[in-house]
């Protein structure tokens, strides 16, 4: 099995074939990065402009940042290790979700 390393140099299986993958990089398909690397140089380009739009109203790249760090920390605190994979399976939320009732 292949892996991949982040640049982090957090290892993790890579179940694409490094052929495909290569070609994949070679096309612009793929970055050759994490997708935290990927989305945090966004945040910092793009910062105040919509990530996410729903009904409830409007969450900026910084605020997904924001809510990204502190999902990760509170799965940090639960014990899980920073390659342990995490699923979610239907669990949606909205801006409202994020922001709490309004006041």
């Amino acid at each position: 099995m292949n892996v991949w390393t982040s640049s982090t140099g957090i290892a993790m299986p890579d179940l694409v074939p490094i052929s495909l993958r290569r070609r994949w990089v070679e096309l612009g398909w793929c970055p050759d990065r994490d997708i935290y690397a990927v989305f945090s140089e966004h945040v910092r380009a793009c910062p105040d402009t919509p990530a996410v739009i729903d009904p409830a109203g409007t969450l900026t790249y910084t605020g997904l940042d924001t809510l990204v760090r502190r999902i990760a920390a509170a799965l940090s605190e639960s014990g899980l290790s920073p390659i342990q994979p995490v699923g979610d399976a239907g669990t949606h939320f909205t801006c409202s979700d994020v922001r709490g009732p309004p006041a």
